[in-house]
């Protein structure tokens, strides 16, 4: 009975705080309303948490705040499907390349075959990146490791094939961490997989499906999506000690960085919209200004002379 109340009233509250921001209904009626729910909460021995959240006294302990650098040369950098700029997006080349080059983290793409097995895979179709045709949910794993996964990028790669998600983990344990983009919905198989190769829940930030991953697993890594401050907060909210929160750097702001950081919460920010090298470039150093933890790029070549220069002029300062 308890658990049930509780779960209401974290739901009513939530949807209260929502509704105050965005002016729903009347500021004086909300807030009669909000007093009634943590008086309620009270009574149930609920704990509240200066009014912004209400937890069951044994729920996850919150993030302590983390320390901000302005700016931030120390920025992780997260390989984009792999060192795809140098080798075929998805593969085991692409990673060995990212362990190679120094890379922080490396960023998968996972699907399921007919025989839900999880393989490395960005697009549903398998037309592009290999020489097979035709939707990868109409592939068992046998037939899709017949395909040639790298004669597509350049001949050097022929014979490559598409790995699945358990032979990258066995090529990435200890060695670099994991952003994995699920695609599609998750299974309690894929979570046991990540946990017996050490990705679960730590060093691992999943961006995709958050949900379905947090429906499995309570302690799963989760990497929510959000484009302003506001956004930060509500996903913080939605999703009690997220891994991170994921955003791009043409929207990237101090605010969020500071609202993120102030619940412990890690900022991750790509610069993938970036439609030429010297808009690449500016929202590198908009990152490293504005003090994000990690971004993500298919620029090596500008990303690590970028970055070198202002450790040197750091250097130089101090």
């Amino acid at each position: 009975m308890r658990d049930g109340t509780l779960g209401v009233i974290v739901f009513m509250k939530r949807m209260l705080q929502r509704a105050i921001r965005k002016d729903f209904v009347p500021m004086m009626l909300l807030g009669i309303l909000m007093l009634c729910i943590t008086w309620g909460a009270r009574l149930i021995g609920v704990q509240g948490n200066g009014g912004d959240a209400i937890l069951p006294e044994n729920a996850q302990a919150a993030h302590a705040p983390l320390n901000t650098s302005r700016p931030n040369p120390d920025i992780k950098v997260v390989a984009h499907r792999g060192v795809r700029m140098k080798a075929p997006e998805n593969t085991l080349p692409a990673i060995r390349l990212a362990i190679e080059m120094g890379y922080s983290f490396v960023e998968i793409d996972v699907r399921y075959t007919k025989d839900r097995v999880p393989v490395l895979l960005h697009d549903d179709k398998i037309d592009r990146t290999t020489n097979g045709k035709g939707p990868l949910k109409d592939y068992t794993l046998e037939e899709i490791q017949k395909l040639d996964a790298g004669s597509w990028f350049n001949p050097d790669f022929a014979g490559t094939r598409i790995p699945t998600l358990e032979q990258a983990l066995a090529e990435m344990q200890g060695k670099i961490g994991l952003y994995l983009d699920q695609k599609e919905e998750p299974d309690a198989a894929t979570i046991a997989l990540l946990r017996k190769y050490g990705f679960f829940p730590s060093d691992t930030v999943i961006n995709g499906h958050c949900a379905a991953f947090r429906a499995l697993a309570q302690d799963a890594p989760v990497m929510p999506g959000a484009r302003s401050a506001e956004q930060v907060i509500e996903a913080i909210e939605e999703f009690q000690n997220p891994a991170a929160l994921n955003t791009n750097c043409v929207n990237l702001t101090q605010d969020m960085v500071d609202q993120a950081h102030a619940r412990g919460v890690r900022i991750f920010c790509n610069t993938l919209e970036a439609a030429w090298p010297s808009e690449e470039e500016k929202a590198m150093k908009n990152a490293v200004r504005l003090g994000a933890d990690a971004l993500q790029t298919d620029r090596p070549d500008i990303f690590f002379p970028l970055v070198k220069k202002l450790k040197a002029k750091s250097a130089a300062a101090n």
